[in-house]
């Protein structure tokens, strides 16, 4: 599911934050297709035990096939950004 996509005022880009757990193949080349410039996801856990306690009714397997679909789309559709980059984020949910 795709929480939300923000665009920036400044710049106009367009942001989409999810958890990255229930992506099919047809929203994955839509959202894709808009090329946004960046994809935040929401992943609760370095591993799967951890992540399968944080995230309520999470599946850690999902999700890393769901990052996988993003990549296969993003070479499938000849599409450079986002650029993969991992960002820990803070207590607060902060970057």
């Amino acid at each position: 599911m795709i929480e939300e996509v923000r665009l920036s005022d400044k710049s106009g880009e367009m942001v989409v934050v999810s958890n990255l757990n229930n992506f099919s193949k047809k929203s994955v080349e839509l959202m894709i297709k808009k090329s946004p410039s960046m994809i935040v996801g929401s992943i609760d856990g370095a591993n799967k035990d951890t992540y399968e306690k944080i995230r309520v009714n999470g599946d850690w397997n999902k999700m890393v096939k769901n990052l996988e679909k993003i990549e296969l789309m993003k070479k499938k559709c000849e599409i450079t950004l986002p650029k993969n980059q991992e960002k820990p984020c803070n207590a607060k949910g902060q970057y």
